[in-house]
C-alpha cells in the first residue's frame, strides 16, 4: 500500500531509508527531495487494505492516501533459462520489497550466463545456480522477521513458520560465531569469479541487530587465538576513526544534493566535497 508523504518547509533529507516493523508487516520510508515514498507490505491474510491504513495513519498520527494497493505475487520460476530464451532478474524471481531492486543479483546472474553460455550442461547449471541464489536471498530475508514480537496474529504465525534452515543456523550460532565454513560456495564451479552473495558478512549485522548474536561464543572464539583478537581490535579502530573522520566531513543531505545540482548547472564551479577527500 504505497502513499506519500510531503517534506515539511526546512525538514532535512534523511540520507537512508527507514523499515519499521508493524502490525502485519513492515512500512518503508524512503526519502526524496520533496517528499517521502511510504508504503505498508502487510499480509492480506491478517488484515484488510481498511484496517492496514487506519493502522499507519494511528502510527504516524496524520491520515494517509494510499496511492494504490498492489499484491505482491512471490516467488520464482522453476526454470529462468528455456529454450533460447533467458530471465533475468526481477523477470525471473520476486520475493518482496524488504530484497528492493536485486540489482546486485541480477549482475550476478549476468555474468554466470556469461561463463556457462555455449557448454553443453550451461543450462543446467545457470538454472540450479539462480534457483539457489533466489532461495537463499529468500532465507536471508525471513531472518529479518525472527522476533520475540507475539503481539499479533501475524507474529505469531510468522514465529511458527520460520523454515527449518533458519532455525538450524541460529542453533548452530548459539555455539559459534557464523562464519564462511556456514554457507556452501556460490556459485558452484565458479569460485574463482569471487562474485559475492548473502553469507556470514551480511548475516552478521543483521544478527546483531536483532540481538540474535551470542557474545560469550564469540568471546571464547577470539580467547582461542590472541592474534585473531589483536586483528579485530584493529580493524574496529580503523573503522571507527574512518567513520569519524567522515561524519566531521560529511554536508547535510539537502545541502550537498543543491551543491551537486549547482555544479551540473556551472561545470567551472570547483567539485562537490566527498567524504573520500582527507580534511584540508
Amino acid at each position: 500500500m504505497p502513499f506519500w508523504v510531503d517534506l515539511k518547509e526546512g525538514e532535512e533529507i534523511a540520507p537512508c531509508t527507514l523499515a519499521w516493523a508493524q502490525g502485519s508487516g513492515w512500512l518503508w520510508w524512503i526519502p526524496t527531495q520533496g517528499r517521502y515514498g511510504a508504503g505498508y507490505v502487510y499480509s492480506d491474510a491478517h488484515i484488510s487494505p481498511e484496517a492496514a491504513k487506519a493502522e499507519i495513519e494511528a502510527a504516524l498520527g496524520y491520515p494517509i492516501e494510499p496511492r494504490n494497493d498492489i499484491r505482491i505475487d512471490a516467488g520464482r520460476l522453476r526454470e529462468a533459462w528455456i529454450g533460447n530464451c533467458v530471465a533475468l532478474g526481477l523477470s525471473s524471481s520476486f520475493l518482496e520489497p524488504l530484497e528492493a531492486t536485486s540489482i546486485h543479483g541480477t549482475i550476478v546472474q549476468i555474468m554466470m550466463l556469461a561463463e556457462w553460455l555455449g557448454l553443453p550442461d550451461g543450462r543446467a547449471r545457470y538454472n540450479a545456480a539462480v534457483a539457489r541464489q533466489v532461495d537463499d536471498f529468500r532465507d536471508f530475508i525471513r531472518l529479518h522477521y525472527v522476533s520475540e514480537r507475539r503481539d499479533t496474529p501475524f507474529w505469531r504465525d510468522v514465529a511458527e513458520s520460520h523454515p527449518s534452515i533458519v532455525k538450524d543456523r541460529l542453533a548452530l550460532w548459539q555455539t559459534k560465531v557464523p562464519g564462511p565454513e556456514d554457507f556452501d560456495p556460490f556459485p558452484p564451479g565458479l569460485e574463482r569469479l569471487g562474485l559475492a552473495h548473502v553469507q556470514e558478512q551480511l548475516y552478521l549485522p543483521v544478527l546483531d541487530g536483532l540481538g540474535l548474536l551470542n557474545r560469550e561464543a564469540a568471546r571464547a572464539e577470539m580467547a582461542k587465538d590472541p592474534r585473531a583478537r589483536a586483528r579485530a581490535r584493529e580493524i574496529h579502530a580503523g573503522l571507527v576513526a574512518e567513520y569519524r573522520r567522515a561524519a566531521a566531513q560529511a554536508l547535510p543531505h539537502r545541502a550537498w544534493l543543491r551543491s551537486l545540482a549547482g555544479r551540473h548547472a556551472d561545470p567551472s564551479r570547483p567539485p562537490v566535497p566527498t567524504v573520500m577527500q582527507e580534511p584540508s
